[in-house]
């Protein structure tokens, strides 16, 4: 007599049910048990916020709710599991709960997109302690923000903690991206009337502002400055460009892509990299051992700042309307400052589909570690 007996391997996330002499396969939850997953805790929470006696608050809430869900869900959509274990950790549900309230308090329609954003970090990263200390904190204010604070930590962090990547880029395209990025930031981003929002950020813990006594803080024009060092530097004279130039030719003829016309100060030329390194990385070793290539080098003097230069970078920069009303703004409102962990990942959360690259950040994990 034949055995009924049959084995059944299912793959990883999946669930095996055998009906009688049927073998079915569900291959893990699916997307809309997810939201159901997520959505009946959310709906817990707000039951306990909003007493149902307030139908059209509680109604309200529901649907702010359910949008968050939404979000999150799709963000797993593809990766259900990672999701659904979250729920299996108790800080998780900590945290989701402070989402939820977040998502509740906050009157401002950025606030769900950094709740997500912080969410979704967090599945991540699960196992780090750090990760969880600063997504709880975050997550706390968030819901507190209002439309002034989203507005100045955004403009905070794109005007004075980030900058574009230039290297190699000629100088008239680097200050033309320079200017948009800043209108761009305040199309983007509404300028706040008065400074009260950085006094809330610190109330926060998303900002530190220093002691009262400290007064210096970086005018903006020193602040776009620095970002414009490798076209501020003395340069080489013209007419040391040939003597210096030629002998290197011979050896690797790529120098004259690297030594160019000076965009600040006429009758000089410079090498527009912030550091000798970078042109010693593109040039061969045997145009490197010339003394013409050392002394080119210095005659280039990266990371001095010329007079001329600066005073020329000030006059284009002025010309634009959009950097003269920043300035106004930077130089009247901010106080002395640093951003803390949760303020730089709410700030990257509401711009980095803006700001492009940024040297050394490439995702929350950056800001964390």
């Amino acid at each position: 007599m034949a055995s009924n007996k049959k084995e059944q391997k299912a793959g990883d996330g999946s669930r095996l049910v055998q009906a009688d002499r049927d073998v079915h396969i569900h291959e893990g939850p699916s997307y809309a048990e997810i939201i159901e997953i997520v959505g009946t805790e959310a709906t817990r929470i707000v039951k306990d916020y909003i007493p149902e006696a307030h139908l059209e608050a509680s109604a309200e809430a529901l649907k702010k709710v359910e949008e968050l869900t939404l979000e999150l869900a799709k963000r797993f959509e593809n990766k259900p599991n990672d999701l659904i274990d979250a729920f299996k950790d108790p800080s998780f549900n900590y945290d989701w709960s402070d989402a939820t309230r977040a998502a509740l308090e906050s009157k401002d329609d950025e606030v769900e997109k950094i709740i997500v954003d912080l969410i979704e970090n967090r599945i991540s990263k699960k196992d780090s302690p750090r990760t969880k200390i600063i997504t709880g904190v975050a997550l706390q204010a968030a819901g507190k923000m209002g439309a002034d604070s989203v507005n100045g930590i955004a403009l905070t962090w794109i005007l004075g903690y980030t900058y574009l990547l230039h290297e190699g880029f000629p100088f008239e395209w680097f200050l033309s991206a320079q200017i948009n990025r800043l209108k761009s930031s305040i199309e983007r981003f509404t300028l706040p009337d008065d400074d009260e929002w950085l006094e809330d950020l610190d109330a926060l813990n998303l900002i530190r502002l220093q002691d009262s006594g400290i007064t210096n803080i970086n005018q903006f024009f020193e602040i776009m400055r620095d970002r414009f060092k490798p076209f501020l530097v003395p340069g080489i004279p013209e007419s040391e460009v040939k003597r210096l130039v030629d002998p290197i030719r011979s050896k690797d003829p790529l120098i004259d892509h690297f030594v160019v016309t000076h965009p600040l100060k006429d009758g000089f030329f410079i090498i527009p990299y912030e550091n000798s390194d970078t042109l010693k990385s593109r040039i061969n070793e045997d145009a490197q051992q010339l003394s013409e290539f050392e002394e080119l080098l210095g005659q280039n003097q990266f990371g001095a700042i010329d007079g001329i230069a600066e005073s020329n970078l000030r006059s284009k920069l002025s010309a634009d309307g959009s950097f003269k009303l920043v300035e106004e703004w930077w130089n009247r409102q901010m106080k002395p400052h640093t951003l803390t962990k949760p303020g730089r990942i709410i700030a990257y959360s509401l711009t980095k589909d803006y700001t492009g690259p940024i040297k050394d950040i490439a995702s929350f994990a950056d800001l964390i570690r």
